[in-house]
Protein backbone atom coordinates (compact mmCIF):
# COMPACT_ATOMS: atom_id res chain seq x y z
CA UNK A 1 0.00 0.00 0.00
CA UNK A 2 1.33 3.35 -1.12
CA UNK A 3 -0.42 7.28 -0.20
CA UNK A 4 0.06 9.22 -2.87
CA UNK A 5 -2.44 11.73 -1.18
CA UNK A 6 0.08 14.45 -0.70
CA UNK A 7 2.38 13.67 -3.97
CA UNK A 8 -0.05 12.79 -6.76
CA UNK A 9 1.65 15.14 -9.62
CA UNK A 10 4.39 13.66 -8.60
CA UNK A 11 3.26 10.13 -9.82
CA UNK A 12 1.18 11.14 -12.69
CA UNK A 13 4.71 12.18 -14.07
CA UNK A 14 6.44 9.46 -13.22
CA UNK A 15 4.39 6.50 -14.27
CA UNK A 16 3.13 5.72 -17.36
CA UNK A 17 -0.35 3.94 -17.96
CA UNK A 18 0.16 1.06 -20.01
CA UNK A 19 -2.96 0.84 -23.12
CA UNK A 20 -4.03 -1.94 -25.40
CA UNK A 21 -5.06 -5.20 -24.75
CA UNK A 22 -5.81 -6.63 -21.44
CA UNK A 23 -3.80 -9.65 -20.64
CA UNK A 24 -5.71 -11.79 -18.15
CA UNK A 25 -4.91 -15.05 -16.26
CA UNK A 26 -6.83 -18.46 -17.43
CA UNK A 27 -9.19 -18.74 -15.36
CA UNK A 28 -7.39 -21.57 -13.04
CA UNK A 29 -9.38 -22.08 -10.11
CA UNK A 30 -12.16 -22.50 -10.45
CA UNK A 31 -12.94 -25.99 -8.60
CA UNK A 32 -12.00 -23.45 -5.54
CA UNK A 33 -14.49 -20.60 -6.08
CA UNK A 34 -17.65 -22.37 -8.05
CA UNK A 35 -18.64 -24.35 -4.59
CA UNK A 36 -18.33 -21.07 -2.48
CA UNK A 37 -21.05 -19.53 -4.80
CA UNK A 38 -24.12 -20.56 -3.11
CA UNK A 39 -22.73 -18.89 0.15
CA UNK A 40 -22.62 -15.28 -1.23
CA UNK A 41 -25.63 -13.75 0.44
CA UNK A 42 -27.43 -10.76 -1.20
CA UNK A 43 -29.18 -10.22 2.15
CA UNK A 44 -26.08 -9.58 3.82
CA UNK A 45 -24.78 -7.14 0.90
CA UNK A 46 -28.26 -5.52 1.33
CA UNK A 47 -27.44 -4.96 5.19
CA UNK A 48 -24.33 -3.54 4.35
CA UNK A 49 -25.38 -1.12 1.63
CA UNK A 50 -28.29 -0.02 4.04
CA UNK A 51 -26.24 0.94 6.61
CA UNK A 52 -23.61 2.41 4.75
CA UNK A 53 -26.34 4.86 2.51
CA UNK A 54 -27.72 5.63 6.05
CA UNK A 55 -24.62 8.23 6.63
CA UNK A 56 -25.72 11.70 5.67
CA UNK A 57 -22.69 11.82 3.37
CA UNK A 58 -19.50 9.76 3.38
CA UNK A 59 -17.60 12.51 1.89
CA UNK A 60 -13.72 12.04 3.17
CA UNK A 61 -13.51 15.34 4.46
CA UNK A 62 -16.83 14.94 6.86
CA UNK A 63 -17.11 13.24 10.51
CA UNK A 64 -19.77 11.03 9.22
CA UNK A 65 -16.82 9.88 6.60
CA UNK A 66 -15.25 9.30 9.34
CA UNK A 67 -17.98 7.28 11.24
CA UNK A 68 -18.73 5.07 8.34
CA UNK A 69 -14.59 3.86 7.76
CA UNK A 70 -14.93 3.18 11.35
CA UNK A 71 -18.03 1.27 11.13
CA UNK A 72 -16.27 -0.52 7.73
CA UNK A 73 -13.51 -1.42 9.97
CA UNK A 74 -15.23 -2.86 12.61
CA UNK A 75 -17.68 -4.84 10.21
CA UNK A 76 -14.71 -6.41 8.41
CA UNK A 77 -13.19 -6.83 12.26
CA UNK A 78 -16.05 -9.20 12.72
CA UNK A 79 -16.13 -10.47 9.64
CA UNK A 80 -12.25 -12.23 10.45
CA UNK A 81 -13.20 -12.89 13.48
CA UNK A 82 -15.60 -15.59 12.44
CA UNK A 83 -13.69 -16.48 9.58
CA UNK A 84 -11.67 -19.88 10.09
CA UNK A 85 -8.92 -18.18 8.58
CA UNK A 86 -8.81 -15.24 10.66
CA UNK A 87 -5.03 -16.15 11.80
CA UNK A 88 -3.64 -15.08 8.06
CA UNK A 89 -6.38 -12.20 7.48
CA UNK A 90 -4.87 -8.31 8.83
CA UNK A 91 -6.68 -5.28 9.48
CA UNK A 92 -5.37 -2.13 9.77
CA UNK A 93 -6.44 1.62 9.84
CA UNK A 94 -4.24 4.10 7.62
CA UNK A 95 -5.02 7.94 8.55
CA UNK A 96 -4.48 10.80 6.06
CA UNK A 97 -4.46 14.60 7.00
CA UNK A 98 -8.03 14.41 5.91
CA UNK A 99 -10.75 12.64 8.85
CA UNK A 100 -11.62 9.64 6.82
CA UNK A 101 -8.83 6.69 6.71
CA UNK A 102 -8.17 3.59 4.50
CA UNK A 103 -9.52 0.62 5.92
CA UNK A 104 -6.66 -2.36 4.58
CA UNK A 105 -7.58 -6.31 4.77
CA UNK A 106 -4.86 -8.09 3.58
CA UNK A 107 -5.56 -11.68 3.51
CA UNK A 108 -1.90 -13.16 4.38
CA UNK A 109 -0.17 -16.77 3.77
CA UNK A 110 1.35 -18.25 5.77
CA UNK A 111 4.49 -17.90 4.48
CA UNK A 112 4.87 -15.90 1.11
CA UNK A 113 6.71 -17.11 -2.12
CA UNK A 114 7.78 -14.07 -4.11
CA UNK A 115 7.83 -15.73 -7.16
CA UNK A 116 4.18 -16.52 -7.18
CA UNK A 117 1.34 -13.81 -8.63
CA UNK A 118 0.02 -11.36 -5.80
CA UNK A 119 -3.42 -9.78 -6.33
CA UNK A 120 -4.74 -6.81 -4.79
CA UNK A 121 -8.22 -5.55 -5.02
CA UNK A 122 -9.09 -2.11 -4.01
CA UNK A 123 -12.35 -0.54 -2.88
CA UNK A 124 -13.40 2.68 -1.74
CA UNK A 125 -16.49 4.06 0.54
CA UNK A 126 -16.77 7.53 0.40
CA UNK A 127 -19.31 9.42 -1.43
CA UNK A 128 -19.27 12.79 -2.24
CA UNK A 129 -22.16 15.92 -3.45
CA UNK A 130 -19.77 17.28 -6.52
CA UNK A 131 -21.95 20.59 -6.34
CA UNK A 132 -21.77 21.13 -2.92
CA UNK A 133 -19.47 18.29 -0.63
CA UNK A 134 -21.43 18.97 2.27
CA UNK A 135 -24.91 18.10 1.60
CA UNK A 136 -26.51 14.93 1.35
CA UNK A 137 -24.28 11.92 -0.42
CA UNK A 138 -25.13 8.78 0.62
CA UNK A 139 -24.27 6.87 -3.03
CA UNK A 140 -24.20 3.23 -3.52
CA UNK A 141 -23.66 3.39 -7.20
CA UNK A 142 -20.24 2.51 -7.75
CA UNK A 143 -19.55 3.25 -3.83
CA UNK A 144 -20.14 0.46 -1.22
CA UNK A 145 -18.89 -2.26 -3.31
Amino acid sequence: FVDITDHEDFYKQNVNALAGEAHLPNLSHQHIVKPLLPQVSTKRMRHVLEHMTSYYTRYFGSVTGEESAQWLHDHIAEIIKESPFHTHISLEVFTHSFPQPSIIARFEPKVRNFSLPLTILGAHQDSMNYLFPLLPAPGADDDCS
